[in-house]
C-alpha cells in the first residue's frame, strides 16, 4: 500500500466513523421529539429506536419507548467507540446498520406511505455503503502496516487510534534487524585497547 493509499484509507475510515456518530446523535434526537409527539424526522437515523419510541408514545408508553431506544443505541454507541481500535468493530456497526435498513423497508411498507419512504431508505443506503467501505480500508490499513511508521514493530498503544498505532508486521527479508556494537568503556574508536595500533 502507498502512503497515498494509505492516505485515502485512512480518511475513508475516519469519514465512516463520524458518519455513524451524527447517526447515532441524530436518532436521539429524533427518539426525543417522537417523545415529543411531533412528526419531524431527520433521514440519517437509526430506524428501531426511533419507531418503537414513535409507536409506544401513541400507545401511551412513553417511558417504555424511550427504554427501548436506551437499549438499541449503547449497541452502535460501542461500535464506535471501539472502531477506534479495530476495524471489526465499524464491520459490526455495518451490519446492524444494514439491518436496520431492512427492517425500515418493512416499517415503510407496512405502517407508512410507500412513497414517504424513498428518502429514509435512500439514506439507509447511503450510510451503509460508507460503514461497509470504511469497515474494509480499516481491514487493509491493519493488513498492510506502514513501514515509515516511527513506531514500526513496536507494541500497540491501548487506546490510540488504529491507524496510529505501532505497526506489528516487519518481513524480515525487506527490514533485516541491524547489530549494534557499543564502544567498550576507555575505548575512543570501539577498539579493545582503547586506540590505534
Amino acid at each position: 500500500m502507498t502512503q497515498n493509499q494509505r492516505k485515502k484509507a485512512v480518511q475513508s475510515f475516519s469519514s465512516a466513523r463520524s458518519e455513524l456518530l451524527i447517526v447515532i446523535i441524530l436518532t436521539v434526537v429524533n427518539v426525543a421529539v417522537a417523545t415529543l409527539g411531533s412528526n419531524l424526522e431527520f433521514l440519517f437515523t437509526v430506524t428501531l429506536p426511533y419507531a418503537a419510541a414513535l409507536i409506544l408514545n401513541q400507545l401511551g408508553m412513553t417511558l417504555l419507548g424511550i427504554a427501548a431506544a436506551a437499549v438499541i443505541l449503547p449497541i452502535y454507541l460501542w461500535c464506535w467507540h471501539l472502531s477506534r481500535r479495530s476495524h471489526v468493530w465499524l464491520a459490526v456497526a455495518a451490519v446492524a446498520y444494514a439491518l436496520d435498513t431492512a427492517f425500515t423497508v418493512w416499517f415503510v411498507v407496512s405502517f407508512a406511505d410507500p412513497a414517504s419512504g424513498i428518502l429514509p431508505l435512500g439514506a439507509h443506503v447511503i450510510v451503509t455503503v460508507l460503514l461497509f467501505i470504511g469497515a474494509v480500508r480499516g481491514s487493509k490499513l491493519a493488513k498492510y502496516p506502514d513501514p515509515a511508521d516511527p513506531g514500526f514493530g513496536a507494541p500497540p498503544q491501548y487506546g490510540a487510534p488504529m491507524w496510529d498505532q505501532p505497526q506489528q508486521y516487519q518481513p524480515q527479508s525487506q527490514y533485516p534487524p541491524q547489530p549494534q556494537y557499543p564502544p567498550q568503556a576507555g575505548s575512543e574508536n570501539g577498539g579493545p585497547d582503547g586506540g590505534a595500533r
